[in-house]
């Protein structure tokens, strides 16, 4: 039933410390076990799905988050409370809220809010116990998880969001034609399959919001996008793996991408190894995303370049410029672009416009964040904070400046305008991509910061997807 809230980036983090290792499980902290099997537990109230309208629906949920607000502290108090660092009670809270906002945006397709609510009732509880009790090697991108809580959060979300998805499509085991047309049963667990990876990879992530309201938004999101073309009236065919981009196709790719490698390694725009994650993302992007998509990427990579150089002097001079004499990292194209990239991957199987409008609505809140910032830096303006706006010395994260916040405004509108241009979203989609990403780089500035600058970015981009997508689907822009 609790969920974690706020955590820093070594919340899951063993006494021991990250690289302690240790030859057998581990004993979770003190209650952990117990909120854990809470959580998961509360997974069985997705069942009533299968036979409740959705008004209901979200009735029920609006009464779960009233319950766990003003009755359940008096009844049971602080004993469901566990000793791991990073805990919360804001759990009770959210649990209830995230099926509330699945409801209201699925509303049609609850069938979809059951297996994000396996997800998230499965999927986090496996991953949290097995990753405490056996996590031995931690994550590359996150030392707070580990691979063995990541595939037990992938494998529980796969079965427990699946089994879900089927019972509410069936009706209660009532109906066996729950197939869209076309779609043959090992088809379906694959798209399970991949939906739950997605999410348990987002609840991997170091993120500055709680991993429990993105990771379920998310697997449905992909669950839905992964199905949308099989229950279209055109015929599905995915001629893999060169598909949509033929073999010369692929070629040109790499060599385009190549080049722009060369370059930003000869302008010394990024680190040797960001420059092997742009050639990686660039030419994926290219390859099934489309040569539309990666113009977009393209354009944005030039821009935020520009901002950053833009008052180079001064900006050095105060010591607020970007570190690593303006060179961007790995951190910074992985959390840039990690959306777009799966995104792209997903482009060949899925439906294309949401894959494309969540792909640029995070190059959107990038773009927005990176131009805000730079140019608020470089205007010499004042800065305040938020939401108090009490004034603040430039270059504090998270401040707002007038020039940032029209750098801000510019840098989202730029993207959408683009996309539309090239014809990749209609002017509904772009406007909506756009706004989604204006609004989470202005949101990002009231993040969670102890998790790092990269985090906070990636956090951005995810989020700003995410906006874009239910905003996307609650409101039928996608017929």
């Amino acid at each position: 039933m609790s969920v974690r809230n706020h955590r820093g980036p070594l919340a899951d983090v063993p006494a021991g410390g990250v690289e302690a290792e240790w030859p057998g499980a581990q004993p979770l902290p003190p209650g952990e076990g117990a909120r854990k099997g809470v959580h998961a537990a509360m997974g069985v109230f997705a069942l009533p799905l299968a036979w409740l309208p959705w008004p209901l629906a979200a009735a029920c949920a609006t009464v779960a988050f009233l319950f766990n607000w003003l009755i359940l502290p008096h009844l049971v108090g602080h004993r469901m409370a566990s000793a791991r660092s990073g805990a919360s009670d804001c759990g009770v809270l959210l649990y209830p809220a995230v099926v509330l906002l699945l409801v209201a945006v699925f509303r049609e397709r609850l069938e979809i809010v059951a297996f994000a609510w396996g997800v998230l009732a499965l999927g986090d509880a496996a991953a949290g116990v097995a990753g405490l009790r056996w996590g031995r090697r931690r994550l590359p991108w996150n030392p707070a998880k580990s691979w063995v809580g990541l595939a037990a959060g992938a494998v529980a979300g796969w079965l427990g969001g699946g089994l879900l998805w089927l019972f509410v499509a069936s009706r209660g085991w009532q109906s066996p034609n729950v197939l869209p047309d076309g779609l043959v049963w090992p088809g379906l667990v694959v798209i399970f399959l991949a939906a739950a990876v997605v999410a348990a990879l987002v609840e991997s992530a170091p993120l500055a919001l709680d991993d429990n309201l993105l990771a379920p938004l998310t697997a449905a999101l992909v669950l839905t996008a992964l199905l949308a073309p099989w229950e279209g009236a055109a015929p599905v065919s995915l001629p893999w793996p060169l598909w949509p981009t033929g073999a010369t196709g692929w070629l040109l790719a790499l060599a385009v991408n190549g080049v722009c490698a060369v370059l930003a390694a000869w302008k010394r725009v990024l680190t040797p190894a960001a420059i092997v994650a742009a050639l990686i993302l660039g030419s994926v992007t290219w390859g099934l995303g489309g040569v539309r998509l990666w113009l977009v990427l393209l354009a944005f990579l030039a821009a935020g370049t520009a901002a950053t150089r833009v008052g180079w002097r001064r900006k050095e001079a105060l010591g607020i410029a970007e570190g690593n004499a303006g060179r961007r990292g790995l951190g910074n194209v992985a959390a840039k672009g990690a959306v777009v990239l799966v995104a792209a991957a997903l482009t060949p199987f899925a439906d294309a416009r949401l894959c494309a409008l969540m792909a640029i609505a995070a190059l959107a809140g990038a773009l927005a964040d990176t131009a805000g910032s730079e140019l608020g830096k470089a205007s010499g303006g004042r800065a305040f904070s938020l939401p108090a706006l009490q004034p603040v010395p430039m270059g504090t994260p998270g401040a707002v400046s007038m020039v940032g916040t029209l750098g801000t405004l510019g840098g989202g509108a730029a993207i959408g305008a683009l996309a539309w241009a090239l014809g990749l979203l209609g002017g509904g989609l772009a406007t909506l991509a756009a706004g989604a990403g204006v609004a989470a780089a202005v949101a990002e500035s009231g993040f969670d910061r102890r998790v790092g600058h990269d985090a906070v970015n990636l956090t951005l981009t995810v989020a700003a997807a995410l906006a874009a997508g239910t905003l996307a689907v609650a409101g039928r822009w996608l017929p």
